[in-house]
This record gives structure tokens, C-alpha cells and sequence, in this order.
């Protein structure tokens, strides 16, 4: 007879030995690529929720601990070129959950480009806010601020006119 028990213990520490072997390994570039490219295809076809997945959640059942913000920050930069939505909202979840003002504001600095090169100058100007309370001394942000307000209003302008020729 088998010890069931001893064999499902035996397989856990082996498994648990092998996950803490490599988890400080890095994926070269291309791999780390690909694995974004993977899993936007994956998020898209089962729509998975972002905030689900930085909990280590899916389809309603944890699989593993939340992911750190850095790795969230990571995710979303390798997301970028795939879906900018998908990758502004991991970039959101490691902001509300960053503790660290230079992580922030690279992370703010990432929501500002997608905004700006999707042309959501509302959100762009809110992120360029948040950027210069915390960098009040910073002189290029408020060029930025200033060269997308008319931006905006403009934007603001044209949706009230569609709206009224409707």
C-alpha cells in the first residue's frame, strides 16, 4: 500500500524547493516579450480583469500570492505595445499600490504617454497634475501641462458641438 499522504507532501516541497530555485531568475528581453505578447492574447480571449491577476486570481480562484508592484510596473510596460488600455490599467493597480515616490512617478510618467498618444488629453493633463505635485520644481511638466490644455478644451469643445448637432 501507498502513504497518499507522505507522496502529496514529498510533491509539494519538491515543488515549493524548485518555484524558490527560480524565482529570482530573469527572462532575457525576447523571452519576457513573448510572455506579454502570450499573455494579452490569453487576457483578451478569456477577458480576464486586470485587478484579478495582480491578486494572483483567476476565474475566481487564488492561485498564487498578489504580485509585487514592481512586477505589476514590469507587466505593464511589456504590455505596451500590445494593448495600451490593458497595460494603463495594470499601470493604475501599481500606483495605488506603490509606496515608492520614484516608482510613481515613473508609472505616472507611462499613464501620461499612453493618454497623450491615444489623444485622452483629460486623463493625460490629470496624470501631468499628479507629476507636478510631486515634482513642483519641475519646469518641462508644466511646459507639458501648458502645451496640453488648449489640447484639451479644444477636445472639450468639439464633443459639445457633436453633441448639439446630434
Amino acid at each position: 500500500s501507498y502513504d497518499v499522504d507522505l507522496m502529496l507532501k514529498s510533491l509539494h516541497d519538491v515543488t515549493r524547493d524548485f518555484n524558490d530555485s527560480i524565482k529570482d531568475q530573469k527572462l532575457p528581453i525576447n523571452d519576457f516579450d513573448g510572455a506579454c505578447e502570450g499573455f494579452w492574447r490569453i487576457q483578451r480571449v478569456y477577458k480576464l480583469k486586470s485587478e484579478d491577476i495582480a491578486a494572483g486570481i483567476l476565474d475566481g480562484v487564488k492561485y498564487r500570492e498578489e504580485l509585487k508592484t514592481d512586477e505589476i510596473f514590469a507587466l505593464a510596460v511589456g504590455l505596451v505595445k500590445y494593448d495600451s488600455d490593458f497595460a494603463a490599467s495594470f499601470f493604475k493597480i501599481a500606483l495605488n499600490k506603490s509606496e515608492d515616490d520614484r516608482l510613481s512617478d515613473q508609472v505616472l510618467e507611462k499613464l501620461f504617454e499612453i493618454y497623450a498618444n491615444s489623444k485622452k488629453y483629460e486623463e493625460a493633463l490629470d496624470i501631468l497634475a499628479q507629476r507636478i505635485k510631486i515634482d513642483p520644481e519641475n519646469e518641462e511638466l508644466v511646459k507639458l501641462q501648458k502645451h496640453f490644455e488648449p489640447k484639451q478644451k479644444e477636445d472639450t469643445e468639439n464633443a459639445e458641438v457633436n453633441k448639439s448637432s446630434i
